[in-house]
Parts: C-alpha cells; sequence; structure tokens
C-alpha cells in the first residue's frame, strides 16, 4: 500500500486535475481523502490518495477491477459445453 498527495489549486485546477486524472487510470485506487485549504487567492485542495501496489494489484496496472468480479463470456462457455469441451474425457469408459 502506498501514498500519494495532490496539490490542487482551486483557482485554475485543470493542469493538475490532469495530473491527478491521469494516475487515478494508472493505479488501484483503495482511498481517497479531500480537504479545501481556505485562504483566500491561495486556497487549494488538498488531496491523499491510498493506492495497492502493483504487485498487489489485481489485473495489474491499469486494469481498475474495483471490486468487480471477472467477465464470464457465456457464448464461450456455453460452446464449449455444446462441443464436449467440458473438461471431461469422453468416449473412455
Amino acid at each position: 500500500m502506498n501514498y500519494r498527495f495532490f496539490h490542487i489549486p482551486a483557482r485554475e485546477p485543470d493542469a493538475e486535475t490532469a495530473v491527478m486524472n491521469r494516475f487515478f487510470a494508472q493505479h488501484r485506487i483503495l482511498s481517497v481523502e479531500r480537504h479545501l485549504v481556505v485562504d483566500a487567492q491561495q486556497s487549494f485542495w488538498a488531496i491523499s490518495v491510498t493506492y495497492a501496489d502493483a504487485d498487489t494489484a489485481p489485473g495489474g496496472l491499469g486494469e481498475s477491477t474495483r471490486g468487480r468480479k471477472p467477465k464470464v463470456d457465456y457464448k464461450i462457455l456455453n460452446q464449449r459445453l455444446t462441443d464436449g469441451e467440458d473438461g471431461d474425457a469422453q468416449g473412455e469408459d
């Protein structure tokens, strides 16, 4: 588990928000905490991100599972079962 911190200016957030969004797209995010620091013209968002290492992230980098189960292609599964490729040896007694 790792941490990354972002400082997003409240007045012109676009550039830093893009950096943060790229980071989110490349890592498995576990939690995000954000706080608005109010200081007149210098106000900013302080963002703390907890993310998983590449070793512990299911599917590796860039693949977000976010608690979802792996997808099953039922068309292929059904075709294998009807073609007799269900893993049982057929024709052997």
